[in-house]
């Protein structure tokens, strides 16, 4: 079944926007709503005003800390791999020699689910930290796309890999 049409009756709501909008997960989603990094992902939320938008990407800023970015700045001196992580079509760069930094942030993406009754928006990601662009293979890149990861990775061991995959060369 495709998340465009999952509908709002057959998953539990993760949480509501501003304006009383549901949010759901998707099917077969990559998010671990038990991270707990995302467990403000709730509060988050409460402060998106979606405006009738039918793709969201927002960033919310908390107070104090809220977890550890995992993607973050590289420079020349830091070890860079590629890899390809499961659920995913391509190559993600990773760094091996930084560790994961404290954040304030919260990166939601949503879209509307065009087929509920109710008004209500799909989580596509939510990550601990600043928004990212999508990596250089994704369908929505852009000539940023390849500038921001050019300068940022991941942290290498905090995401599962496709065993084998792992390259020193760049694959875009």
């Amino acid at each position: 079944m495709s998340f465009e049409h999952f509908h709002q009756s057959e998953a539990p709501a993760l949480g509501y926007l501003h304006d009383g909008s549901a949010v759901i997960n998707r099917p077969h989603s990559h998010i671990d709503t038990n991270n707990p990094n995302l467990d403000y992902l709730e509060d988050a939320l409460s402060e998106i005003d979606p405006k009738d938008e039918t793709f969201i990407v927002q960033t919310v800023t908390f107070q104090e800390n809220i977890g550890e970015s995992i993607c973050v700045e590289t420079d020349d001196e830091d070890e860079i791999v590629y890899a390809r992580r499961h659920g995913r079509n391509g190559y993600t760069r990773f760094v091996k020699n930084k560790a994961a930094e404290k954040t304030k942030e919260i990166t939601v993406v949503l879209k509307k689910d065009e087929y509920a009754k109710d008004p209500t928006y799909i989580l596509i990601t939510a990550f601990a930290g600043p928004k990212a662009e999508p990596e250089p293979w994704d369908k929505k890149a852009t000539t940023q796309s390849r500038i921001f990861w050019d300068s940022h990775a991941l942290i290498f061991d905090t995401e599962m890999i496709i065993e084998g995959s792992e390259q020193k060369d760049c694959p875009w």
